[in-house]
């Protein structure tokens, strides 16, 4: 042994040791000295790696003397204090498993305190997470430390987050938030670009094969063979809802300024006839009705050689006719003067029947009247008549009215 070095010996030392129990043996001047230890002596074991203290008449662990619960602060690397009573100044702070879960407890008193993590920079507040004044978990940021805004709550009854700022988006949304087809109409569900018709820049609108179906809001495409169309030309189809049941459809011909609706009232179960929308296309053109409803256009204008005429969608005609010469006045006719035989004029358009039809005549001159009958839905016949007589060849004046349906 080396001058100087001492051993502790255990309750029953052996060898030279031997009879000396529980002392400390120190090799001195070429043999070994046994000193009684007192408390309070402190030691280190090299095997243990640890510090012990003699205490009692015994050698105790001082690890496990020092009494860690209840106490004042505790300081890691740095200085606690009377509010932050743990404190740490290191790289970083590990929380971990013992082979489980490990869970983080934060406990406040009342509803109205404050349990949360609070992120500073320099020590001046920038973000808190958690229950702050209120048992909903909420996210505030602040700019200075001192004013605050809160970003987002999540009320604990409905676990509905709130964003009271509102929110900015930069990616997509993905997944069941948003609409899984062109006609998802779930309930809650983001709408995407083109869904139900809207907002695509190019493309079809989503198809549909059966217009009497076609009862969730939005626009459409329908082809030539689409069930319950309006025409055999295919087009669009805009959806819109008033009313739980009731319902209206646009259609609008695809390539042509023609377009018809029609309504429902028990959310499509039955349909009123399709209707056509009337504009600048289609005010004028073939006129054309079925059970008392037009189905073509308005006003309906056209000439021939017999004149020219102007048909309305509700069944009126007027048709009307300048004819010139020929026409004289001077055979006599009681105390007047006629023309030799009635003048035919054959309307330029037929009306409904004969007893639908009244006509007028007058001549182009002041001195002259004229008698103007219905001869049939597709004549009429007139003469002239003046107080005296007047071979004069003027011309006639005459329109028809009535009805073409």
């Amino acid at each position: 042994p080396a001058e100087g070095e001492i051993h502790a010996l255990g309750p029953a030392p052996q060898g030279v040791w031997a009879g000396h129990p529980d002392t400390l043996a120190a090799w001195s001047g070429g043999a070994w000295v046994f000193i009684a230890p007192r408390d309070g002596w402190r030691a280190w074991g090299r095997a243990e790696q640890a510090l012990y203290l003699r205490r009692g008449g015994v050698w105790a662990d001082i690890g496990g003397l020092i009494a860690l619960e209840n106490v004042a602060g505790v300081g890691i690397g740095t200085q606690s204090d009377a509010v932050n009573r743990l404190t740490v100044a290191a790289p970083a702070t590990l929380l971990s498993h013992e082979g489980g879960g490990h869970q983080l407890k934060i406990n406040k008193a009342t509803p109205g305190d404050t349990a949360s993590l609070l992120y500073q920079t320099g020590f001046s507040g920038r973000a808190e997470i958690g229950l702050a004044g209120t048992d909903e978990l909420a996210i505030k940021v602040s700019a200075d430390g001192t004013q605050f805004t809160e970003a987002l709550r999540v009320p604990g009854d409905t676990g509905r987050p709130v964003l009271p700022q509102g929110a900015t988006v930069e990616g997509s949304v993905t997944g069941t938030a948003v609409t899984q087809t062109p006609t998802d109409a779930t309930e809650g569900r983001l709408l995407k670009v083109g869904d139900f018709g809207l907002g695509t820049p190019a493309g079809q609108a989503p198809p549909i094969a059966v217009l009497n179906t076609a009862t969730t809001p939005g626009q459409y495409a329908y082809g030539a063979a689409t069930a319950n169309a309006p025409s055999s030309q295919g087009g669009t189809l805009a959806v819109t809802r008033s009313s739980a049941q009731s319902l209206r459809q646009v259609a609008a011909a695809a390539g042509l300024d023609q377009s018809w609706q029609r309504t429902s009232q028990d959310d499509g179960t039955s349909w009123t006839g399709w209707a056509p929308v009337y504009g600048a296309g289609n005010i004028l053109g073939v006129v054309a009705s079925a059970a008392g409803q037009p189905t073509g256009a308005v006003i309906e204008r056209g000439s021939n050689s017999n004149g020219d005429y102007v048909r309305f969608a509700d069944g009126t005609q007027i048709c009307h006719v300048t004819e010139g010469g020929a026409v004289d006045c001077d055979t006599p006719a009681g105390a007047l003067f006629t023309t030799s035989s009635e003048m035919t004029w054959t309307f330029p358009a037929q009306f409904m029947h004969s007893g639908a039809v009244t006509v007028f005549g007058a001549a182009l001159v002041s001195n002259r009247f004229v008698n103007a009958r219905r001869g049939a839905s597709t004549y009429a016949v007139f003469r002239h008549y003046a107080p005296v007589s007047s071979p004069a060849q003027i011309e006639t004046s005459l329109v028809a009215i009535g009805r073409w349906a």
